[in-house]
């Protein structure tokens, strides 16, 4: 692994909430000459390879968080905090199954539920 790399996943290992490619750059990396590209393409090949989830929380720019497990997964985010859920229990498998029996290849999906997590919701009902 490259130095700049090791640098960029020692930055994203501080990091607990999604982050965007261009956070990320502004939180130190930049400063260490690394550029946003190297930035793109560390977080693409991370992503790749199921150590980072990623998302667009409907904003147009691509957020990533760090995997809990490198199993498949869905996530339930939080609109007001940012805090996100993971959960592997998947009610797709059977579906799935049968769209690769139509001579789908390299199937994949994701499912993302946003709402209000429980702390932000009460504190939403004592307003």
């Amino acid at each position: 692994m490259t130095l700049q790399r090791k640098l960029i996943t020692s930055r994203i290992e501080k990091e607990s909430q999604p982050f965007s490619a261009e956070e990320l750059h502004a939180k130190g990396l930049k400063q260490k000459q690394i550029d946003l590209a190297t930035v793109y393409r560390t977080l693409s090949l991370l992503h790749e390879k199921g150590f980072l989830q990623k998302s667009e929380f409907g904003e147009r720019k691509s957020r990533y968080w760090k995997s809990t497990t490198q199993r498949h997964q869905h996530t339930l985010f939080c609109k007001d905090c940012g805090s996100i859920e993971t959960f592997s229990d998947c009610q797709l498998h059977d579906q799935h199954q049968d769209l690769l029996k139509l001579g789908f290849t390299e199937l994949t999906h994701r499912v993302e539920f946003i709402g209000r997590c429980p702390s932000c919701s009460q504190q939403e009902a004592t307003k």
